[in-house]
């Protein structure tokens, strides 16, 4: 049954309902509804058969009490009729929002995913910004090391150059000095 039928069937109740929740009503307010809701009936001569048989068959046919009992049960039974509806109206509302809560939790936690990964992409952005840091650092160290050991090894070239100049101008130097000492010792 949708809002609107049930705003009709409870009427003036509607708007006083907390939170449009049907079992705040009274037993008594359901009593008042149905109470108005069979005197419309009565008044438009809308008698229920059944419930006829029952007033005639518990009054023993004194007629005095016939519309008394008539009303008595068709009231209990509208009474029954709008606590029905309340409840199938609660159910159903209820349902709509579980389902509307579920559709939220699922928003939400599609949210925290989404965030989560977006706090996944910054942090993989992140650690390639410093591999790729990293990577630069290692090929410009690369670089200085093989600078260092080009001269590293062009000054070891230089220093085995030096020594063997230094040697080539002292083997003669000391071959001279060694006839000299010769030639001395023997003359």
């Amino acid at each position: 049954m949708d809002k609107e039928r049930v705003k009709e069937i409870f009427g003036e109740y509607w708007d006083g309902i907390k939170d449009k929740s049907l079992w705040n009503l009274s037993n008594k307010e359901f009593e008042n509804i149905a109470y108005k809701q069979v005197a419309e009936e009565l008044k438009q001569g809308d008698y229920k058969p059944h419930i006829q048989l029952k007033a005639v068959e518990k009054a023993k046919g004194n007629k005095e009490v016939i519309e008394s009992l008539y009303i008595q049960f068709r009231v209990s039974e509208v009474t029954d009729e709008l606590k029905a509806i309340a409840s199938d109206y609660e159910a159903k509302v209820n349902a709509e929002r579980r389902e509307l809560e579920t559709a939220l939790q699922a928003k939400k936690k599609a949210e925290e995913i989404a965030m989560q990964k977006e706090k996944d992409l910054a942090v993989e952005l992140e650690f390639s910004k410093i591999a790729e840091e990293i990577s630069q650092s290692r090929e410009e160290n690369i670089d200085e090391v093989i600078i260092d050991a080009y001269d590293y090894m062009k000054q070891k070239e230089n220093e085995k150059k030096a020594r063997t100049k230094s040697f080539i101008i002292a083997l003669p130097l000391a071959i001279i000095a060694a006839i000299i000492i010769i030639y001395v010792l023997f003359t």
